[in-house]
Parts: C-alpha cells; sequence; structure tokens
C-alpha cells in the first residue's frame, strides 16, 4: 500500500514554533494532498487537521469543517477541520510518517471524491496565487 491522494494518515507534522522539525512524539492525523515521485525518492504534500478547533470560532479562509457524521464515514471517529493553507511537503519517510512501515502504513481513513476535489483546487489555487495565508512547512525547499 502507498498512500493517495485523500487519505487521512498519522503524521510528525511539525509545530508552528519548529517548522523544520518532525513532531513523532505527538502524531497528528494530515490529509494528503499529493504524492509525487522523483530520482531521488517519493515526496507528500500534506494538510494539517485538527480536532481542537470550537465551533464558536469563526471560520477563517483555508478551512473545511468536517462534522461527525461525515467523519464516520471517512474513517474518522469525531469532527474536525482540515487547514488548507497548512501545508507540509517532505519526504516519504519515518520521520515524518512514523507508522509508514506498519500493516496500516497509518491510515486512518479516506475522504470522498467531491471532497477531494474540493481541497485539491483550494490548495492549487491558494499555490499558484500566492495566498499570504498559505503557510509552507518546513520552511525550506525540499532537497533536490
Amino acid at each position: 500500500m502507498t498512500y493517495r491522494a485523500g487519505d487521512f494518515v498519522d503524521c510528525a507534522f511539525p509545530f508552528r514554533e519548529q517548522p523544520d522539525r518532525p513532531q513523532a512524539q505527538h502524531l497528528h492525523i494530515a490529509y494528503i494532498v499529493r504524492v509525487a515521485r522523483r530520482p531521488d525518492g517519493a515526496y507528500v504534500a500534506a494538510l494539517y487537521t485538527t480536532t481542537a478547533r470550537l465551533p464558536s470560532q469563526p471560520r477563517r479562509k483555508g478551512e473545511i469543517d468536517i462534522d461527525e457524521r461525515a467523519s464516520r464515514t471517512m474513517g474518522m471517529q469525531r469532527a474536525f477541520t482540515i487547514d488548507a493553507f497548512r501545508l507540509l511537503i517532505v519526504p516519504l519517510d519515518e520521520a515524518w510518517f512514523p507508522n509508514l512501515s506498519t500493516p496500516s502504513q497509518g491510515v486512518r481513513g479516506r475522504a470522498p471524491d467531491p471532497l477531494r476535489r474540493h481541497i485539491a483546487r483550494l490548495v492549487d489555487r491558494a499555490v499558484t496565487e500566492r495566498e499570504p495565508l498559505l503557510d509552507i512547512y518546513p520552511r525550506r525547499p525540499p532537497p533536490r
């Protein structure tokens, strides 16, 4: 099995305070936007998700709220928010995806096609238009 666009996976998503360091002791569920294979290996573009956003907080541009019912259809347990403007671009390795060598590879669920297309359009638009809210991690280009 390999990751595919639309998978929700365990990820060592970095803290904003340490954007270049995987946080394996605090695994997060990330949404896989794209997997690219290059001569030097595979790279993953993934988005941050959180269950900590309060419903009373105003939704920011780029946030996609998933209610509990929809969450369960995707294999998740609780309502959550996908932040389409917190983009992680890293090698597909165990530093960033610690459960990669397990049978499930840390895959928790999968988004339905309409949601995958919606997220792809949001991310593509943010990248193409150089959206000022787009926060790319780590804050250095991936190795060539």
